[in-house]
């Protein structure tokens, strides 16, 4: 990640820590084993599966029929308060979250989400990232994202991330 990859090896190497516990993807270990070499330290890589399996559905599901407990993920704020005002105006009790709401305000959503209080959640890809809410549905809005630069489809490995927050081991058979 061009944006956030320099900040995880400035962290990474600064740490003054024994032991530093890494969760991610396996595309991240090529990565992670090159990093060791380079500092010169060992590390163990261990491999394990999602519990409940994923599942993509062959239809798209429309705004109007998404299941409660389903999130919603759109790549702009713009769009995650358009589509959420969108259901909020058929009735449906919404919560939101996108990459500048306040960490507080991000909690009371996800809060909010889990309790029943909102049946759906709207987010910007921000959903993906130290949240652990409980959907199980992932639905995204689109296929493309701007990441900066340019528009472009989305990678098989942010699609896991994201999607990856449907079906949470103990609360799902699937997502």
């Amino acid at each position: 990640d061009r944006e956030r990859g320099p900040a995880w090896v400035r962290g990474l190497l600064g740490s003054p820590s024994e032991e530093i516990v890494i969760c991610g993807t396996p595309h991240s270990e090529g990565a992670l084993r090159r990093l060791a070499e380079y500092a010169g330290v060992e590390i163990e890589v261990c491999h394990t599966t999602r519990k409940t399996p994923l599942e993509v559905a062959s239809d798209p599901i429309p705004l109007d029929r998404v299941p409660d407990g389903s999130i919603v993920v759109a790549f702009s704020r713009m769009d995650v308060l358009t589509l959420a005002r969108h259901l909020r105006d058929r009735g449906r009790p919404i919560a939101t979250i996108y990459g500048a709401m306040p960490p507080e305000l991000r909690r009371a959503e996800s809060r909010r989400f889990r309790t029943g209080e909102a049946t759906v959640m709207l987010a910007t890809d921000a959903v993906g990232m130290g949240l652990n809410i409980p959907a199980e549905y992932v639905i995204f809005s689109t296929a493309s994202k701007f990441d900066g630069r340019i528009d472009r489809i989305l990678e098989p490995e942010e699609v896991r991330q994201i999607g990856g927050r449907a079906g949470r081991f103990g609360l799902h058979d699937r997502g």
